[in-house]
């Protein structure tokens, strides 16, 4: 291979990978703000502490409520899953327009 033509293959790789980069630049732009438009302000943790104290305060208590709550979520899930075993997508075909597994017989043909 020639000099030449590795130069061509360097020259149509470097295009290549500049059109793709761009293309990915107009399909994900980074948007930055301008630091005019940025407010400076923290986090408000007043609610963290107080939650942290109390946790602290009687840690077994704050696991009870946890798992009630887990339970809670837990009953969610049951009831979706009630809903959609309901939905006519999941439920059985009639059992009278299919034939049985070990009849020999051909399926009768439509009219």
């Amino acid at each position: 291979m020639s000099q030449a033509e590795i130069i061509i293959r360097f020259i149509a790789l470097a295009v290549l990978g500049t059109y793709l980069v761009r293309k990915h630049q107009e399909r994900h732009p980074v948007r930055r703000e301008e630091p005019s438009q940025q407010t400076g302000h923290g986090l408000d943790t007043a609610f963290l502490q107080t939650r942290l104290q109390s946790v602290r305060g009687d840690f077994f208590a704050e696991r009870r409520r946890a798992s009630s709550q887990a339970g809670f979520r837990k009953s969610l899930v049951e009831r979706a899953r009630h809903r959609l075993s309901k939905a006519r997508f999941f439920q059985a075909p009639d059992a009278a327009h299919l034939p049985l597994a070990h009849e020999d017989k051909p399926l009768p043909r439509p009219a």
